[in-house]
């Protein structure tokens, strides 16, 4: 971890109510119609983190997708959500990072 990051207490009642926005990739559309896993495997580009946007910052997939496409000039197919209270029943970790 560096000084960049911060892993967040996602034992805490406000961070289990809250919601991570995943961008589907259009290179990871469908396999036989389903949407791929690949999209929520991590890869070593991101140090083996997923990226997502915090529905605290963002509120909404709405605004996290048009973020990821208009904002920041990337492709998505779609927006998924994940909860944090599911990232903690795996006893995966979230980590914030460049907002220290």
């Amino acid at each position: 971890m560096t000084n960049r990051e911060i892993l967040l207490n996602i034992d805490s009642k406000n961070i289990n109510d809250e919601l991570f926005f995943r961008q589907f990739s259009p290179k990871f559309w469908m396999q036989d119609g389903i949407w791929s896993n690949l999209t929520f495997e991590p890869t070593k580009a991101h140090d083996y983190k997923l990226s997502t946007s915090r529905s605290s910052l963002c509120t909404d997939a709405k605004t996290a997708f048009e973020f990821h496409t208009k904002t920041k000039k990337l492709d998505s197919a779609g927006t998924w959500a994940v909860s944090a209270a599911d990232v903690n029943a795996e006893q995966l970790g979230i980590f914030q990072k460049g907002m220290v």
